[in-house]
């Protein structure tokens, strides 16, 4: 039965990708991770993204997009689904800050982490810490 859906699932991601319906693809995919369909998942938004110069993805679709590739690292590809949600968290701002912050405002509790996650790491990457502000640990020669 998984096989079925998985493949009704793909037809309706190719249809949905032919007429730039990039909220359908969207939803497509979070069925996809639902069904633990992992691999269609991560292909279907790896060529969402790299589809992204063509078919002008909207701010919550980005963040949307950051979201699915946080749940995407919770199973498969850790470091690079996190790297590619980060992304995808800069690009809703870059897209439309105002739109992009009304999204997050907005999502669920249970991908409140996620976004809380996805804050700190592009916080990190616009002000990184300055190593040379940083003293060594160092053991005082006073303790025996």
């Amino acid at each position: 039965m998984k096989q079925y859906a998985t493949l009704a699932l793909t037809l309706f991601l190719t249809a949905a990708c032919s007429s730039h319906s990039n909220d359908d693809t969207i939803t497509a995919v979070e069925i996809m991770i639902n069904n633990s369909d992992f691999d269609a998942a991560q292909r279907a938004c790896d060529k969402l993204v790299a589809d992204s110069a063509s078919n002008q993805l909207s701010a919550s679709q980005w963040g949307q997009l950051a979201i699915t590739y946080m749940h995407l690292a919770e199973n498969i590809n850790e470091d690079d689904n996190t790297a590619l949600a980060t992304q995808c968290y800069r690009k809703a701002f870059a897209t439309d800050c105002d739109s992009a912050t009304a999204f997050f405002d907005n999502i669920g509790i249970e991908e409140a982490a996620f976004a809380h996650t996805l804050l700190m790491l592009s916080s990190s990457i616009d002000t990184p810490a300055d190593l040379l502000d940083f003293e060594a640990d160092t053991i005082p020669s006073d303790i025996n």
